[in-house]
C-alpha cells in the first residue's frame, strides 16, 4: 500500500515539474523526502496522510501546459 501512494506521489511531481521551481511541498510528503532522499534514512517512516500539500505563489505563470491538461 505504501508504494502505491509512493508511485502516486511521484507521478503528480511528473505532472507538476514544470512548476517545482515555484511550488514547496509541504506537510508529509515533505518529511518523507527529507528523511529517504536528502539523509538516506530509508528506515524511517514518517507519518503522513494521502494527499500532497503544496505551497504555491499568489500568482502561478502558466507554462507549457496547466495541471489539467495532463
Amino acid at each position: 500500500m505504501l508504494d502505491d501512494f509512493k508511485k502516486g506521489f511521484f507521478k503528480t511531481l511528473v505532472i507538476l515539474k514544470d512548476y517545482l521551481t515555484e511550488v514547496v511541498i509541504a506537510g508529509g510528503w515533505a518529511s518523507f523526502i527529507y528523511h529517504h532522499y536528502l539523509l538516506s534514512d530509508k528506515e524511517r517512516k514518517p507519518l503522513r496522510t494521502k494527499d500532497i500539500d503544496l505551497v504555491v505563489p499568489e500568482r502561478l505563470r502558466k507554462k507549457k501546459r496547466t495541471v489539467d491538461e495532463f
